[in-house]
Order: C-alpha cells, then structure tokens, then sequence
C-alpha cells in the first residue's frame, strides 16, 4: 500500500499519521515535500512524525540524498523542530537519517515514543 498521510494540526505542532509504504528514494522525497508543504501551509514551526505504521526500504544513502537536497532548495526547513517516532524494525534507518540531518544542522530526532516526542518539540 503506497505511503497515506493524515494531518492533524495541533496547537503547538503539526502531527503527521503516516501509513503504508514508502518504496524507493521517489516516495521518500515525495512524503517529505507532501509534510513540508503542509506545515507551510499551517505554518507549522514543529512537526511530530508517527511512522509506527509505515514500511519502507530507505537506506543510508537516501538520507544522505535527501538532506542534500533539502538543504540546497528548503532553507527554512532546519529552522523547523521535527520529531519521529517510528515502528521498532526501521529504528537503525531512523538513527542513521537523524545522525545525517543534524549533521546538516536539521533540529531533527527520533523517538521511541509519542510522548517523549510531543514533550521534546514543546519545550
């Protein structure tokens, strides 16, 4: 099942409800922009990703890939707080693209859980 998106604007942060799968670097960039034009839209400062139930096969490389491009044409995304909290299996991938974002200067972490997470973007 392609990658759905549910969004739901809260006070503090935009919350994003990920489900499916995302497949290939295309889909991964495409769910990316489909947050980012959300939170402009809202303008959203802060954005909680729950991916416990979307499936994928990113890999270091994508992330590598993708901080690159965001930080070539989204400037004001590193001025955005971003918090994931995903399923357990994509947990490694997850670390490895929040070690590369904050080595980009991205305010970007992942968490194991929602509430740690909601914690961390209203502090």
């Amino acid at each position: 099942m392609p990658c759905q998106l549910e969004f739901t604007d809260r006070d503090a942060f935009l919350q994003v409800d990920a489900r499916g799968s995302i497949d290939n670097f295309e889909d991964l960039a495409g769910y990316v922009e489909a947050v980012l034009a959300e939170a402009e839209r809202l303008g959203s400062k802060c954005i909680l990703l729950q991916e416990q139930e979307l499936t994928g096969h990113a890999t270091c490389f994508d992330a590598v890939i993708l901080s690159k491009r965001l930080t070539e044409s989204l400037n004001g995304f590193p001025r955005r707080r971003v918090a994931v909290v995903c399923a357990q299996d994509n947990r490694p991938v997850a670390r490895t693209f929040e070690t590369v974002l904050l080595n980009r200067g991205f305010r970007y972490r992942m968490f194991t859980d929602v509430k740690s997470a909601s914690h961390w973007l209203t502090a």
